[in-house]
């Protein structure tokens, strides 16, 4: 009987560890997703400001001669898109890692 015992609680220490275990991946899991969506969203204003830059600087440039002209945008839009692309890479791995 006390073996009986001892089995049944070793039972329920595992069974509690692995709905632990379960209940901490899930959680990470959802603040990797949220951690991702708002570096997402920080991007995404970043390259509405670098496009925004550019057509300003664009449609400036066309009315002022070269030599007369600011620097380009230091902020491109393709530094920002290629920031994007690199996120999404890294968040897609992970989740395929996940699953």
């Amino acid at each position: 009987e006390e073996s009986t015992r001892s089995f049944v609680e070793g039972v329920t220490a595992i069974e509690r560890e692995v709905e632990l275990r379960r209940r901490n991946a899930a959680k990470d899991k959802k603040g990797k997703l949220k951690k991702y969506q708002q570096e997402r969203d920080k991007l995404g204003k970043r390259l509405e400001t670098a496009l925004a830059k550019e057509e300003a600087h664009r449609r400036h440039s066309q009315y002022v001669p070269a030599h007369l002209r600011g620097p380009a945008p230091r902020l491109s839009s393709e530094k920002v898109r290629a920031q994007i692309a690199e996120l999404d890479k890294k968040h897609l791995g992970l989740t395929e890692r996940e699953c």
